[in-house]
């Protein structure tokens, strides 16, 4: 039995431009990393990226969380002088959806290791359920889960300038966007809705307890 995800928390309510405009960023296309800052999570792959897309005003990349390379990346980020990339301390779980929703398109990355191919990031149940398309740059079962669901996109991990090819045609398609981020809802609702989930590992130890 995998991780859910909290259905009546994690929903889009249609209010993404009032979340973009309280953070100032009206108009502009948001690509987001919500998560922790660590060794294993290949966000210097994400500064490069921003820094090959510094000339493209529209965008902005956000990144979001604390983490052990934290202070390293901002450091990083200042010397790059990437005026594109805003950093986020850690937010609560309440305020995960409002970012989320904000989001026009939302990360997920690991290092290109043997390792991570049986890693499902829990992160990604929650943006099915918030209706946004993921970048997925982890291969393995967390890629074919995406691809499963049709909710998103791969692009090679550690690997920039296929993380900019992605960006760059996700931008250029609203409706692919949009599809993606409904393939995603519907996916987790029949899949993996906690409820549904807590439901059958209650089931399961009842019949444990009772052979």
């Amino acid at each position: 039995i995998k991780n859910g995800v909290d259905l009546q928390l994690f929903h889009a309510n249609g209010n993404q431009q009032e979340y973009k405009k309280r953070e100032n960023l009206q108009n502009k296309f948001i690509v987001s990393y919500i998560g922790t800052h660590g060794l294993s999570h290949a966000l210097d792959t994400v500064l490069q990226t921003a820094q090959l897309m510094r000339e493209q005003e529209n965008i902005v990349f956000l990144l979001v969380g604390e983490g052990a390379e934290k202070k390293n990346l901002m450091r990083h980020a200042e010397k790059l002088n990437l005026q594109n990339v805003l950093f986020y301390d850690q937010i609560g779980k309440n305020e995960l959806p409002g970012f989320y929703e904000m989001s026009d398109v939302v990360l997920v990355t690991l290092k290109s290791l043997p390792l991570f191919k049986k890693v499902i990031p829990s992160k990604i149940f929650e943006i099915m359920g918030m209706s946004r398309p993921i970048l997925i740059s982890v291969d393995g079962e967390a890629r074919a889960l995406v691809e499963k669901a049709g909710a998103g996109i791969y692009a090679e991990p550690e690997n920039a300038h296929k993380l900019q090819e992605t960006i760059t045609g996700l931008m250029a398609d609203h409706e692919k966007r949009r599809k993606m981020g409904q393939n995603g809802r519907h996916f987790v609702e029949q899949y993996f809705d906690r409820n549904k989930l807590a439901d059958a590992y209650l089931d399961l130890l009842k019949k444990l307890i009772a052979s």
